[in-house]
């Protein structure tokens, strides 16, 4: 091969990681943060519980949308002197292993459906599954064939897995009874209610009012009632 002919070659490469980096640098995460997340769409996650509403632009994961959003509770909770922010991340983080665990357990049953993926089988082994894959399988039937138990088995880990979900719908309500205030949490309020009300205390509101800045609004009331009262 020529001289020039590598050249070409090595200039066709450095190109192609050229565009490969300006790809990837265009797909960088960037979430909402407290001080951009409007206070509409602050709510909204609350009551949907859907943190992949925090995603600006890139794909992240589940666990790194949930992270960002304990930052946003965590801030929250610094300016308006909160004091349910450990209990709320604990369910949180609850909720989200929850979630993730039932999706990758979902995929890897799905997968055993189409083929025998013995690496997949010692994962749900060590989660409690029982995938009878050989006649030595205690709870192997003797009556049907091999394959026959092996689809009764992928049958009962699936019916297993939806206890998954009895679980995340039961953290997701104590998350909610924490966020109503009815287990000592901070009260929520429709994003209608809390327009109405900031607007009677005589404060122009915008659709576009930022978390922060309504966290500032509260504190600002909050000593100007105190005053009232002192005076």
């Amino acid at each position: 091969m020529t001289q020039a002919r590598l050249d070409l070659n090595q200039k066709a490469k450095m190109k192609l990681y050229k565009s490969s980096n300006q790809k990837s640098k265009s797909t960088t995460v960037l979430f909402f943060s407290y001080e951009t997340i409007t206070l509409k769409l602050y709510l909204e996650i609350v009551r949907s519980l859907d943190f992949k509403k925090l995603i600006v632009t890139g794909a992240p994961t589940l666990e790194e949308c949930q992270k960002q959003w304990d930052s946003i509770i965590q801030r929250c909770a610094e300016s308006n002197g909160g004091l349910d922010y450990v209990g709320f991340i604990d369910l949180s983080q609850r909720y989200g292993y929850l979630l993730q665990e039932y999706n990758v357990v979902k995929a890897w049953i799905t997968t055993l459906w189409f083929k025998i993926d013995d690496k997949i089988i010692e994962q749900l082994t060590e989660r409690g599954y029982n995938i009878i894959t050989t006649k030595d399988n205690p709870k192997y039937d003797n009556t049907i064939t091999i394959s026959e138990n092996y689809k009764r088995s992928l049958i009962a880990a699936l019916q297993r897995s939806e206890n998954l979900v009895t679980k995340l719908k039961m953290t997701a309500n104590e998350l909610r009874l924490m966020l109503d205030g009815k287990e000592g949490g901070r009260q929520e309020m429709m994003f209608d209610e809390i327009m109405a009300y900031l607007q009677l205390r005589g404060l122009k509101i915008e659709d576009d009012l930022k978390l922060s800045r309504y966290i500032e609004l509260l504190k600002i009331m909050n000593k100007s009632s105190k005053e009232e009262v002192n005076g």
